[in-house]
């Protein structure tokens, strides 16, 4: 049986990966040789000359191959509209995520919601101003997703596919971690 958390948590991680593709659909770069003056233990790179002292202790000049940004995401583009609403929905599901936790994993009660505005704990993930309507509108979406689970279960396997893949990554990341140890 899948939770209406892990509901939310795929439901972020997807529209993360799909703001991360709009973005990465329209970055443009190339690539570009600049001369740096490079510290001794290759860390730390600066355009102006240093110091004597720091010459001195190992800075050198190199030619070093960078990306220079030519185009990203704005509201010129034509996904721009696409971006913004992803944007939007991202931060209503945070805020549900929020509300899920003063609820102990369920949908709250009214009255907490209500508490927990009043108190300024829900306004992270609000533009200014709109932190009201953006938690009321997460505390609706909460209220339809949880009939829907309670209703038709079987519409969110994809969930359970989902949380299955975490575990896979997550048991891959473990065991590769040990076998480094």
């Amino acid at each position: 049986m899948v939770s209406i958390t892990d509901v939310i948590k795929c439901q972020v991680a997807m529209q993360s990966q799909e703001i991360h593709r709009l973005k990465a659909a329209a970055l443009e770069t190339k690539s570009v040789e600049k001369y740096l003056y490079i510290s001794a233990d290759g860390k730390t790179m600066r355009s102006k000359r240093p110091t004597p002292e720091k010459m001195d202790a190992g800075w050198k000049l190199e030619k070093v191959t960078c990306q220079q940004i030519l185009r990203h995401i704005s509201p010129k583009h034509p996904d721009w509209n696409r971006y913004r609403s992803a944007k939007r929905r991202a931060s209503l599901l945070l805020t549900a995520r929020l509300l899920l936790k003063f609820g102990a994993g369920a949908v709250p009660e009214l009255s907490i919601v209500r508490k927990q505005l009043s108190t300024s704990s829900l306004q992270n993930h609000a533009r200014r101003g709109q932190a009201r309507s953006l938690c009321f509108a997460a505390y609706r979406y909460l209220r339809k997703l949880s009939n829907r689970l309670e209703r038709a279960p079987e519409k969110f396997s994809y969930v359970n596919e989902w949380l299955q893949n975490q575990t896979e990554v997550s048991a891959g990341l473990s065991a590769k971690e040990t076998h480094n140890d």
